[in-house]
Order: C-alpha cells, then structure tokens, then sequence
C-alpha cells in the first residue's frame, strides 16, 4: 500500500481521535465510580493510535493539540500517548514496550478522577489546598491501577513518576536523576508538552517552538538529553536551534507558523555546496510536504563555525532578503 498523505491520515486521525475521546471518558467514569480499569479494554485504543502514527506520525499528533479547553482531561490522556509512541519509536525501543508505553500516556492521569471538576478547570490561581488536592492524582492513580487487571509495569510507573523532575523537586516522591528510569522521564516530558501546547482554562497555548524553547530552559526539571531526542521525534526544534534542509542549506529555527502553528519558520543562511553564507531568507516548513524539510539538527563544529554563539546572534538579528526581521509575529 502507498504511504497515507499528511491530509488522508488527518482524516482518518481525526476519527481516531474522536473514538479514544469517548473511550478515555468512559474509563475515567469507572474509576470515579471506583472500579477497578481493565487493560485489556485499553490495549486496542493505544494500538489504533499507534497505527495512525506509523501511517503519518505529524497528522495527529498536530490534530490532537487542538483540543478544546472542556475536552482537555480527556484528549490530554489520548495526547500524551501518541506522543509517547512517536517517542518511544524514535528512541528504537522494542515494539512491546512501545504499546505499553502508549497505554501508560492514556492511564497516567487516571487519578485525576480523585480532583473536584471546580478544582481542575479553575480558571484563577489555586489555594494551597487545592495544589495539594492536585498533587494527590499521581498516588491516586497508582493506587486504583495497582488494584486493575492486565496494566503493565510501564503505566504504573509513568502514572506515578510523571510529576517528579531531574532535580529531585518534584512530586509524590522528591526522586532525581538515576531514581528515575526512562519511562518516567519520558512521560515527564510529553506530559508537559502536551499541556504547554494545550489551550487551558487559565493559560493561552503555546506554539510547539515556544514549548520546546522554554522546557530547554527549565534548569533540572527534565533529562536534558532526552529532552532533545523528544524535540528529534517532533521534527520541531526550540528557537536557535541550528539545522539542516533538504534543499541543502543550513538554517536557525526562529518560530512557528501557519493557522495552528503547525509549519516551522527556518531562517536559511548557509550554503552547504558552496560552503559559504548566503543572504539570510526565510523558509516555511510545511509538515504536509516533501520538500523543503528539515533533515534533522546540525552540528555548529562540524561545519567550522567558529564561534557559534555570536553567528546565531547576527543570523537572528538579520533582516532578511524578503525584508522580514526576526521579531516579526507573523513568524513568531
């Protein structure tokens, strides 16, 4: 069979999408009613989604961020497991584990169920008390899939390790660096992703670009290496990043594009034929396209530039051949 086109899958996604919703609504309903989850009901629903990404993985991945505020717990469970399996693919893990891990992105705030919907849509600050009601759906969570039949170790652990940080400063349990295994810090990452790049009762979405820029930023919250192979199986890269298209130039990411913020803006410097620098120009990544894309991250010391830092700084500061400034919002 030909591979799905970027607008074929966004259909059949959206489907997708529609289905896990309703799925993911009826298991948070029996866990609220204090049932145990059943597994074995979850599996096929990580699978369907697992599917549409291997056909096309951009579809809907970028179909399921446009999620509305009062869709946000549920589509966010169905969120976070495709983005746990588009990573965990790119991170070459085995194919079971990969399924698991896409059940353990729509279990992982199964606790959440424990939290008062005036709580958990509040548009203003939290009182002390609620964050700590908020702070109680990890162990929650944990608790009622311990008691399920057929959830795997991986959904355990991600359910209750996807709120601590690197740094040891999060929570239930305060662990840091080698505490924490790949599966928590996996789900760490697409959990907060997801949720940047979410529409929320009290925050305004953030773009992919932006997301990706301000987590590099977060000093100990995330495994910075991981971070990065996360931005990888995205093909979205923070702001500065230096990479290389297809149509053999090298350019810095400066932002997002588009209606939804679904293409990425490269400003192309540098010639990779001639190995010389060309007037700095503007190129729109498109995710529904084969050409221009971007090949992947480029290695500033591989190409000679000497010093880096002060190129990107003038690379960014360029107003362009087209007459566009980096500052300019409709790149932003």
């Amino acid at each position: 069979a030909r591979p799905a086109t970027y607008a074929q899958e966004r259909r059949r996604a959206a489907r997708v999408i529609d289905k896990s919703r309703r799925a993911v609504i009826d298991l948070f309903e029996t866990a609220r009613l204090g049932r145990a989850v059943d597994g074995g009901k979850i599996a096929p629903l990580a699978q369907a989604i697992s599917d549409s990404i291997a056909r096309h993985s951009r579809a809907l991945l970028n179909l399921v961020r446009l999620k509305q505020k009062d869709e946000y717990t549920y589509l966010h469970s169905v969120a976070v497991c495709a983005l746990m399996i588009n990573f965990a693919r790119h991170l070459r893990l085995g194919e079971a584990e990969v399924q698991e891990l896409g059940v353990a992105g729509l279990l992982h705030d199964v606790g959440k169920v424990a939290i008062a919907d005036a709580v958990l849509l509040k548009p203003g600050k939290l009182t002390l008390q609620e964050r700590d009601a908020v702070k109680g759906h990890p162990l929650a969570g944990h608790n009622l899939l311990a008691l399920s039949p057929d959830i795997p170790a991986a959904a355990l652990e991600v359910c209750l390790c996807h709120h601590e940080k690197m740094d040891g400063t999060g929570y239930p349990g305060g662990l840091s660096g080698d505490d924490l295994s790949l599966h928590a810090r996996m789900g760490a990452i697409c959990d907060v992703y997801d949720a940047v790049t979410s529409d929320r009762p009290y925050k305004a979405a953030w773009s992919p670009c932006e997301a990706l820029t301000a987590m590099q930023s977060w000093p100990g919250h995330f495994d910075p290496r991981l971070l990065e192979q996360f931005a990888d199986s995205l093909g979205i890269f923070p702001v500065g990043t230096l990479v290389r298209l297809s149509t053999g130039e090298l350019g810095v990411v400066i932002g997002s594009a588009g209606e939804t913020n679904e293409s990425i803006v490269v400003r192309a410097f540098f010639d990779c034929d001639q190995l010389t620098e060309c007037p700095p120009f503007d190129r729109e990544i498109s995710p529904g396209i084969d050409d221009p894309r971007i090949m992947g991250r480029a290695s500033p010391g591989f190409w000679r530039f000497a010093d880096w830092e002060a190129m990107r700084c003038r690379v960014l500061a360029a107003v362009t051949v087209d007459g566009t400034a980096s500052g300019d919002p409709a790149v932003m």
